[in-house]
């Protein structure tokens, strides 16, 4: 009876197991597409695809809610695991969303330039200011998020990649607020309401200066 009861512990534990790895290793495989359709982005964002990286994560999302990843998630420990994934990933759609949205405030940049007749196209430049204040928004929710999902119980490759999340998403946060900054001067600065006249001097470390040095 005893040796029963082991047998069918150790087939259920099996079953589980092999489960949780069919879905984990469906999610990543959908992740790692989703990184290549990243590849360059925000350096070269013209060589991303965004709507195909939030094409992947969705797919990693659904199969995250599948009867297989639910029945799976009933279990403690993996419950955890599962859910942390799964808040992250929903955390990044929106933010996927917002990159696609600058994205698109560039494109006019990136055909005609900012500068026209030697004036600074202030339209084009405000056009960022909305989707870098959506992108700020969904930023700090990832990052809120990923900073909530860390716990005692995460497996390694998990805490790994949640901290990860966390660790970037803060970072470009803080970049991020920094060109929201800077876009609300830069009209000011650049002569929206009056004409500004600028004194730019460039010197080296080769050559005297009266500060000294």
């Amino acid at each position: 009876m005893k040796r029963r009861i082991l047998l069918a512990a150790a087939t259920a534990l099996a079953v589980v197991l092999g489960v949780t790895v069919y879905v984990v290793l469906g999610v990543v495989r959908d992740l790692r597409a989703a990184r290549v359709a990243l590849e360059g982005f925000p350096a070269a964002p013209a060589a991303a695809d965004l709507p195909l990286a939030k094409n992947h994560v969705s797919n990693a999302v659904r199969r995250l809610d599948t009867v297989p990843a639910r029945a799976v998630g009933l279990v403690p420990v993996i419950r955890q695991n599962l859910g942390s994934i799964r808040a992250v990933l929903e955390a990044s759609l929106p933010l996927l969303e917002a990159a696609a949205g600058i994205d698109a405030a560039l494109e006019p940049i990136r055909r005609g330039g900012l500068i026209t007749d030697g004036t600074v196209d202030l339209v084009r430049l405000e056009a960022l200011e909305g989707p870098v204040g959506r992108s700020e928004v969904t930023l700090e929710n990832l990052n809120l998020v990923a900073g909530r999902a860390l716990s005692p119980v995460l497996l390694p490759p998990v805490w790994d990649l949640v901290a990860l999340v966390e660790d970037r998403s803060g970072r470009s946060l803080a970049t991020t607020r920094a060109a929201q900054a800077a876009l609300a001067a830069a009209p000011e600065l650049l002569g929206r309401t009056t004409p500004r006249t600028y004194l730019v001097v460039l010197i080296n470390n080769a050559e005297l200066r009266g500060a000294g040095g």
